[in-house]
């Protein structure tokens, strides 16, 4: 407004005749006239424009599944196995990512189902470690066999073998991935395999606890270990979560 005043009230009073000065003194009401017009209109689109942006940003509301998304990203930390990008396979055939196991802390082992001495002994200190978290509710833990044999570990062959064995399905979670995909896991949970001439495998005897978020917090290793240091981590890791 001071702008506008400055430059337009500053009309000579003294040059020309009369009528010349009316028509001048005219013609810088007229302007006068339209740019307040031109002003109050501005000032009124801004008001309007203000009024809108408050009336919008009070009645955004969030989108609970982006908040969601958001959430479950941030929970992979740069520590977790979950970050892998292979898809796995379960015992009803159904194929996801590694985290589908997530969401509850994980017993896991690597093995295969036809493994004669060594991996009998994993699922039994495996299902000792079950018994001795029994009175734990099945949504916080879960057990999880990760095959190291995909060409005959078939979720049929599985299924069949959980059967044998008794492996409750509610807690006991079968994988079969890819051989490269089974050769990085492995190495991110510290186990060696090789596979032999006769068709069978020498391989680590190691078993994993993972919080929920699928990063390692305990690992027994050794056939035959004791496995009370990672039922009293996995106790307090339940507590925790």
């Amino acid at each position: 407004m001071k702008i506008i005043n400055r430059n337009y009230n500053t009309l000579p009073q003294d040059e020309g005749t009369l009528t010349e000065r009316r028509s001048r003194s005219n013609t810088w009401s007229w302007t006068n006239m339209s740019l307040g017009t031109i002003t109050l209109a501005l000032v009124g689109v801004c008001i309007s424009y203000a009024s809108e942006s408050e009336e919008s940003a009070c009645c955004v509301t969030e989108d609970p599944h982006a908040k969601h998304t958001m959430s479950s990203s941030a929970e992979h930390t740069s520590h977790s196995i979950f970050n892998v990008e292979s898809k796995w396979e379960n015992q009803s055939g159904e194929h996801g990512p590694l985290s589908q196991i997530g969401g509850r802390s994980q017993v896991v082992a690597m093995v295969y189902t036809t493994c004669q001495y060594a991996c009998p002994r994993i699922v039994a200190d495996l299902k000792a470690i079950e018994s001795a978290l029994s009175a734990v509710n099945s949504s916080t833990i879960g057990f999880t066999l990760i095959t190291i044999d995909p060409e005959r570990d078939t979720a049929a062959a599985y299924n069949t073998y959980a059967k044998k064995n008794n492996l409750d399905d509610s807690l006991w979670t079968f994988l079969r991935g890819e051989p490269g995909d089974i050769l990085e896991l492995a190495n991110l949970l510290g186990v060696k395999y090789k596979k032999l001439p006769d068709g069978e495998f020498s391989h680590s005897n190691i078993i994993t606890l993972l919080n929920p978020n699928g990063e390692i917090t305990t690992q027994l290793n050794g056939l035959g270990a004791d496995p009370a240091e990672l039922i009293d981590a996995a106790k307090k890791q339940l507590r925790m979560h």
